[in-house]
């Protein structure tokens, strides 16, 4: 099984985005924003999905993907002002015991994910973590300058890191444009 999913992973490159929503809405809600702008980009390696938590039935989609980007709606910081790019590091070798997060109503955090899925399935997709800033009023249903600037900025963010990490499907000679091409496209849609 292990061998499988790492003999998968190396014969082309995939992307995973999962926004991870609050459940009620407003400007809890913005990571479902950059997800479904990615999700509409269409671009043939990158998966979406948007959550409200994560939980242990994630590792199987983790598993599978070469990088995985975590988008926070508000970030475990509750008030941002900046968006926040941070690289997440599986500390499996630290010790995650398979007791924790065992059952599917578990709420994880990014770094225990990636724990758990090293711990399954040897090994785990780089990730990184985009908090989004947020004043985190859940009531308001429109989002605010700041949080539609973070968005924007989130959604170049990460058509910056597909460009960079994409190991695309075509000729040596055809990368450069053809990278170039797709980042464009991405920042067009954004």
């Amino acid at each position: 099984m292990v061998t499988s999913s790492v003999h998968q992973r190396a014969s082309h490159s995939r992307f995973l985005i999962i926004g991870c929503d609050d459940k009620v809405g407003g400007e809890g809600a913005a990571a479902s924003t950059i997800t479904n702008a990615v999700n509409r980009w269409q671009l043939p390696a990158v998966e979406t999905m948007v959550v409200s938590q994560l939980c242990t039935d994630h590792a199987i989609a983790l598993a599978k993907v070469d990088y995985v980007i975590f988008v926070d709606a508000c970030g475990s910081q509750g008030h941002r002002r900046s968006l926040q790019v941070q690289p997440l590091i599986s500390h499996f070798s630290s010790g995650f015991s398979a007791e924790e997060g065992e059952t599917d109503s578990e709420d994880l955090c990014p770094r225990s994910l990636l724990d758990l899925t090293s711990q399954r399935y040897g090994d785990s997709p780089l990730a990184w973590l985009i908090e989004l800033p947020a004043e985190c009023s859940a009531s308001e249903q429109s989002l605010s300058a700041t949080v539609q600037a973070g968005c924007d900025r989130a959604l170049r963010t990460i058509a910056q890191f597909l460009q960079t990490y994409q190991k695309p499907n075509y000729p040596a000679q055809d990368k450069p444009e053809a990278s170039r091409v797709i980042y464009q496209e991405a920042l067009n849609c954004a």
